[in-house]
Protein backbone atom coordinates (compact mmCIF):
# COMPACT_ATOMS: atom_id res chain seq x y z
CA UNK A 1 0.00 0.00 0.00
CA UNK A 2 2.87 2.37 0.74
CA UNK A 3 4.15 1.90 -2.78
CA UNK A 4 0.77 2.66 -4.30
CA UNK A 5 0.52 5.80 -2.20
CA UNK A 6 3.97 6.91 -3.26
CA UNK A 7 3.16 6.27 -6.91
CA UNK A 8 0.03 8.42 -6.71
CA UNK A 9 1.92 11.31 -5.17
CA UNK A 10 4.76 10.98 -7.66
CA UNK A 11 2.38 10.82 -10.61
CA UNK A 12 0.53 13.89 -9.39
CA UNK A 13 3.75 15.80 -8.83
CA UNK A 14 4.88 14.86 -12.35
CA UNK A 15 1.66 16.33 -13.77
CA UNK A 16 2.08 19.52 -11.73
CA UNK A 17 5.74 19.87 -12.73
CA UNK A 18 4.95 19.30 -16.41
CA UNK A 19 2.32 22.05 -16.41
CA UNK A 20 4.51 24.48 -14.47
CA UNK A 21 7.61 23.89 -16.60
CA UNK A 22 5.95 23.62 -20.02
CA UNK A 23 3.33 26.35 -19.91
CA UNK A 24 3.82 30.09 -19.99
CA UNK A 25 1.31 32.40 -18.37
CA UNK A 26 -0.65 34.26 -21.06
CA UNK A 27 -0.73 37.87 -19.88
CA UNK A 28 -2.25 38.83 -23.22
CA UNK A 29 -5.45 36.97 -22.35
CA UNK A 30 -5.71 39.05 -19.19
CA UNK A 31 -5.12 42.46 -20.75
CA UNK A 32 -6.43 41.85 -24.27
CA UNK A 33 -8.40 39.37 -26.36
CA UNK A 34 -9.01 36.20 -24.37
CA UNK A 35 -7.79 32.97 -25.96
CA UNK A 36 -9.54 29.61 -25.49
CA UNK A 37 -8.75 28.03 -22.11
CA UNK A 38 -9.90 24.47 -22.73
CA UNK A 39 -7.33 21.76 -22.03
CA UNK A 40 -6.68 20.92 -25.69
CA UNK A 41 -6.00 24.54 -26.70
CA UNK A 42 -3.75 25.18 -23.71
CA UNK A 43 -1.83 21.95 -24.34
CA UNK A 44 -1.37 22.81 -28.01
CA UNK A 45 -0.37 26.45 -27.44
CA UNK A 46 1.66 25.79 -24.25
CA UNK A 47 0.10 28.94 -22.87
CA UNK A 48 -2.86 29.84 -20.69
CA UNK A 49 -4.22 31.59 -17.63
CA UNK A 50 -5.31 29.99 -14.37
CA UNK A 51 -8.46 28.56 -15.94
CA UNK A 52 -6.42 26.85 -18.65
CA UNK A 53 -3.80 25.51 -16.24
CA UNK A 54 -6.54 23.98 -14.10
CA UNK A 55 -8.48 22.48 -17.02
CA UNK A 56 -5.30 20.89 -18.37
CA UNK A 57 -4.45 19.31 -15.00
CA UNK A 58 -7.90 17.70 -14.89
CA UNK A 59 -7.35 16.06 -18.27
CA UNK A 60 -3.80 14.98 -17.47
CA UNK A 61 -5.08 13.48 -14.22
CA UNK A 62 -7.45 11.25 -16.22
CA UNK A 63 -4.54 9.79 -18.18
CA UNK A 64 -2.47 9.29 -15.03
CA UNK A 65 -5.27 7.69 -13.03
CA UNK A 66 -5.39 10.52 -10.47
CA UNK A 67 -8.77 12.11 -9.57
CA UNK A 68 -8.19 15.83 -10.17
CA UNK A 69 -11.05 18.31 -9.88
CA UNK A 70 -11.44 21.85 -11.20
CA UNK A 71 -12.43 24.62 -8.80
CA UNK A 72 -12.91 28.37 -8.76
CA UNK A 73 -13.18 30.96 -6.04
CA UNK A 74 -11.59 33.95 -4.37
CA UNK A 75 -7.95 34.35 -3.43
CA UNK A 76 -5.99 36.83 -1.35
CA UNK A 77 -3.12 39.01 -2.49
CA UNK A 78 0.26 38.69 -0.69
CA UNK A 79 -0.74 41.52 1.69
CA UNK A 80 -3.95 39.73 2.68
CA UNK A 81 -6.43 41.77 0.67
CA UNK A 82 -8.94 40.12 -1.61
CA UNK A 83 -7.73 39.81 -5.20
CA UNK A 84 -9.83 41.90 -7.63
CA UNK A 85 -10.65 38.92 -9.88
CA UNK A 86 -11.56 35.29 -9.31
CA UNK A 87 -9.13 32.40 -9.69
CA UNK A 88 -9.11 28.76 -10.75
CA UNK A 89 -7.10 25.89 -9.27
CA UNK A 90 -7.35 22.15 -8.62
CA UNK A 91 -7.91 19.60 -5.90
CA UNK A 92 -6.57 16.04 -6.10
CA UNK A 93 -7.82 13.05 -4.13
CA UNK A 94 -4.98 10.77 -3.02
CA UNK A 95 -5.43 7.94 -0.51
CA UNK A 96 -8.87 9.24 0.43
CA UNK A 97 -7.57 12.71 1.25
CA UNK A 98 -7.97 15.92 -0.71
CA UNK A 99 -5.07 18.26 -1.46
CA UNK A 100 -5.10 21.65 -3.16
CA UNK A 101 -2.90 22.23 -6.21
CA UNK A 102 -2.34 25.65 -7.78
CA UNK A 103 0.03 25.19 -10.70
CA UNK A 104 -0.52 28.78 -11.81
CA UNK A 105 0.87 30.22 -8.59
CA UNK A 106 3.82 27.81 -8.71
CA UNK A 107 4.77 28.96 -12.22
CA UNK A 108 7.57 31.58 -12.18
CA UNK A 109 6.37 32.98 -15.52
CA UNK A 110 3.31 34.35 -13.72
CA UNK A 111 5.66 36.78 -11.96
CA UNK A 112 7.40 37.72 -15.20
CA UNK A 113 10.17 35.14 -14.98
CA UNK A 114 10.75 32.19 -17.21
CA UNK A 115 13.54 30.09 -15.76
CA UNK A 116 12.37 26.49 -15.38
CA UNK A 117 14.96 25.98 -12.65
CA UNK A 118 12.89 28.30 -10.45
CA UNK A 119 9.73 26.18 -10.58
CA UNK A 120 8.05 26.05 -7.19
CA UNK A 121 6.03 23.47 -5.26
CA UNK A 122 4.61 25.79 -2.59
CA UNK A 123 1.08 25.12 -3.84
CA UNK A 124 1.42 21.39 -4.44
CA UNK A 125 -0.31 19.00 -2.01
CA UNK A 126 -1.51 21.84 0.20
CA UNK A 127 -3.75 20.40 2.95
CA UNK A 128 -7.19 22.02 3.37
CA UNK A 129 -6.26 23.64 6.70
CA UNK A 130 -3.45 25.54 4.96
CA UNK A 131 -5.08 26.13 1.56
CA UNK A 132 -7.85 28.15 3.23
CA UNK A 133 -5.34 30.87 4.16
CA UNK A 134 -5.45 32.27 0.63
CA UNK A 135 -7.90 30.15 -1.45
CA UNK A 136 -11.67 30.27 -0.82
CA UNK A 137 -13.69 28.01 -3.16
CA UNK A 138 -17.06 29.30 -4.32
CA UNK A 139 -18.65 26.13 -2.95
CA UNK A 140 -18.04 25.53 0.76
CA UNK A 141 -17.89 21.75 0.30
CA UNK A 142 -14.69 22.14 -1.71
CA UNK A 143 -12.92 23.57 1.34
CA UNK A 144 -12.80 20.00 2.73
CA UNK A 145 -13.05 21.39 6.26
CA UNK A 146 -15.33 20.22 9.08
CA UNK A 147 -16.20 23.86 9.77
CA UNK A 148 -16.11 25.79 6.46
CA UNK A 149 -15.10 29.45 6.43
CA UNK A 150 -17.44 32.16 5.25
CA UNK A 151 -16.01 35.06 3.25
CA UNK A 152 -15.64 37.34 6.27
CA UNK A 153 -13.70 34.76 8.28
CA UNK A 154 -11.54 34.05 5.23
CA UNK A 155 -10.52 37.69 4.85
CA UNK A 156 -9.96 38.25 8.58
CA UNK A 157 -7.33 35.53 8.88
CA UNK A 158 -3.66 36.18 9.44
CA UNK A 159 -1.98 36.25 6.04
CA UNK A 160 0.42 33.37 5.54
CA UNK A 161 1.56 31.33 2.60
CA UNK A 162 1.87 27.52 2.48
CA UNK A 163 5.64 27.84 2.82
CA UNK A 164 5.15 29.15 6.36
CA UNK A 165 3.16 26.09 7.46
CA UNK A 166 5.60 23.72 5.77
CA UNK A 167 8.40 25.28 7.83
CA UNK A 168 6.35 24.73 11.03
CA UNK A 169 6.19 28.46 11.67
CA UNK A 170 3.14 30.10 13.19
CA UNK A 171 2.33 33.79 12.94
CA UNK A 172 1.10 34.79 16.42
CA UNK A 173 0.85 38.56 16.07
CA UNK A 174 -0.60 40.62 14.54
CA UNK A 175 -3.81 38.63 14.28
CA UNK A 176 -5.01 40.17 11.03
CA UNK A 177 -3.28 40.69 7.67
CA UNK A 178 -4.30 44.36 7.45
CA UNK A 179 -3.68 46.36 10.62
CA UNK A 180 -4.49 49.94 11.60
CA UNK A 181 -2.49 51.34 14.56
CA UNK A 182 -1.80 54.65 16.27
CA UNK A 183 1.65 53.73 17.64
CA UNK A 184 5.11 54.39 16.18
CA UNK A 185 5.94 50.66 15.95
CA UNK A 186 4.34 47.26 15.66
CA UNK A 187 5.48 43.90 17.00
CA UNK A 188 5.59 40.85 14.74
CA UNK A 189 5.69 37.55 16.64
CA UNK A 190 6.22 34.09 15.14
CA UNK A 191 6.68 30.71 16.80
CA UNK A 192 9.87 29.22 15.37
CA UNK A 193 10.32 25.72 16.86
CA UNK A 194 12.89 24.67 14.24
CA UNK A 195 15.02 27.76 14.98
CA UNK A 196 15.15 28.77 11.34
CA UNK A 197 16.87 31.98 10.37
CA UNK A 198 14.20 34.64 10.01
CA UNK A 199 14.19 38.26 8.87
CA UNK A 200 11.40 40.81 9.20
CA UNK A 201 11.55 43.91 7.02
CA UNK A 202 9.37 47.01 6.80
CA UNK A 203 8.89 49.57 4.04
CA UNK A 204 6.72 52.70 4.06
CA UNK A 205 4.68 52.72 0.86
CA UNK A 206 6.54 54.76 -1.73
CA UNK A 207 9.98 54.08 -0.21
CA UNK A 208 12.54 52.35 -2.40
CA UNK A 209 13.69 49.62 -0.02
CA UNK A 210 12.69 47.58 3.01
CA UNK A 211 14.70 47.98 6.23
CA UNK A 212 15.34 45.40 8.93
CA UNK A 213 13.13 45.27 12.02
CA UNK A 214 15.24 44.65 15.17
CA UNK A 215 14.44 41.20 16.49
CA UNK A 216 15.26 38.46 19.00
CA UNK A 217 14.57 34.74 18.73
CA UNK A 218 14.53 32.16 21.52
CA UNK A 219 12.22 29.78 19.65
CA UNK A 220 9.73 32.61 19.29
CA UNK A 221 10.76 35.46 17.00
CA UNK A 222 9.87 38.94 18.23
CA UNK A 223 10.51 41.77 15.81
CA UNK A 224 9.66 45.44 16.38
CA UNK A 225 9.08 47.38 13.17
CA UNK A 226 9.22 51.21 13.28
CA UNK A 227 6.36 53.05 11.61
CA UNK A 228 5.94 56.48 10.10
CA UNK A 229 2.56 57.99 9.37
CA UNK A 230 0.76 56.22 6.55
CA UNK A 231 0.73 52.72 5.01
CA UNK A 232 3.56 50.19 5.34
CA UNK A 233 4.46 46.83 3.85
CA UNK A 234 5.98 44.27 6.27
CA UNK A 235 7.52 41.05 4.96
CA UNK A 236 8.86 37.95 6.68
CA UNK A 237 11.65 35.86 5.15
CA UNK A 238 13.07 32.47 6.19
CA UNK A 239 16.32 30.72 5.38
CA UNK A 240 18.02 27.45 6.31
CA UNK A 241 21.37 29.25 6.84
CA UNK A 242 22.12 32.67 8.25
CA UNK A 243 24.08 33.67 5.17
CA UNK A 244 22.16 32.12 2.32
CA UNK A 245 18.95 32.29 0.35
CA UNK A 246 15.87 33.55 2.19
CA UNK A 247 12.29 32.92 1.01
CA UNK A 248 9.39 35.34 1.34
CA UNK A 249 6.85 33.51 3.54
CA UNK A 250 4.44 36.12 4.92
CA UNK A 251 3.34 39.68 4.31
CA UNK A 252 1.35 42.25 6.27
CA UNK A 253 -0.17 45.63 5.47
CA UNK A 254 0.03 48.14 8.33
CA UNK A 255 -1.32 51.69 8.43
CA UNK A 256 -0.20 54.13 11.11
CA UNK A 257 -2.75 56.83 11.80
Amino acid sequence: MAGRRGDAFRRTKALHDWVVSRLRYDNGSVTGARKPQDAESVFRNRMGVCEGYAHLLVELGKFAGVPVEYGVGEVREPDGRQAPVGHAWNAARIRDRWYSIDATWDDPTVDGGGDADNDRTDYLFTPPSVAIFDHLPDEARWQFLKEPFDRGAFLRQRMTRPGLAKLELELVSPERPVVDVATDSIDVVLKNPRRLHLMVKVRPMGAADHTDCPSSDDGTLRARCPLRAGPHDIRVYAGAAKYGVYRHIAQLAVHRR
